[in-house]
């Protein structure tokens, strides 16, 4: 998925190198500007397995949730956003889900809200919560995957896997002592030491030699890069 300066998404498929423009989405919102907020939308993709099909996920004043499918070229309108967010992130795709770090309720002062991992499933059309790896949680950075599982980045040496999806048990702390501060790991390397990170830039860390080395991509700046896996 590509989304451009002036807000139109698009979807790549990588072995055609074909690019398919979304259809605009056009709604009738009959609600006050408190409630409609101006901040950019957020934006998740993934796959259906259910349904053979790749869906763009879009949540945008606030609360208003449509989903398009590129098998039908069409949009739809999906439940309520019900939460507030930390910032406009694109969410990470895992087992037919798109996952966020959110916070839940309108009232209280953003800051002292618990962060809480919250998924859209595309094929149930819904959100859900799931559980996080302890209850007090302040210093959240941002949720990822690494190795086919939902990792949880809460701090520079605070460091989650959930080995079994869903499941509370099976989160897992990872000692890692990254020598960045805003990351995100997305995948381990063909040797499975070397991890490729996301630091303002691309980065292959090793953290049993603690070394570092960054990945220059002509024509690309680093500031504000957002990738994912997908296998």
């Amino acid at each position: 998925m590509h989304i451009s300066r002036t807000g139109k998404t698009f979807s790549v498929q990588p072995a055609t190198r074909e690019l398919k423009e979304t259809p605009n989405l056009c709604i009738d919102i009959n609600r006050s500007l408190d409630d409609c907020g101006s901040r950019p939308p957020i934006y998740g993709f993934g796959y259906d397995h259910s349904f053979d099909d790749y869906n763009i996920v879009k949540i945008m004043y606030e609360s208003i949730v449509y989903v398009y499918s590129l098998k039908t070229n069409t949009w739809r309108r999906a439940q309520r956003f019900s939460y507030r967010r930390f910032n406009s992130d694109s969410g990470v795709h895992l087992n037919g889900a798109v996952h966020w770090v959110f916070a839940r309720g309108k009232d209280s002062p953003l800051v002292s809200m618990p962060r809480l991992i919250v998924a859209f499933d595309f094929a149930e059309g819904e959100f859900r919560e799931l559980p996080r790896p302890y209850n007090d949680v302040e210093n959240v950075i941002a949720v990822s995957v690494l190795g086919g599982c939902l990792c949880w980045l809460g701090g520079q040496q605070d460091f989650w896997v959930m080995k079994e999806h869903g499941v509370k048990e099976s989160w897992t702390k990872v000692v890692i002592r990254f020598p960045f501060l805003n990351l995100r790991p997305l995948s381990f390397l063909k040797n499975d030491e070397d991890l490729l990170v996301i630091n303002e830039g691309l980065i292959v860390y090793n953290p049993i030699e603690d070394t570092h080395r960054e990945i220059v991509i002509h024509g690309i700046n680093g500031n504000g890069m957002e990738m994912g896996n997908w296998k």
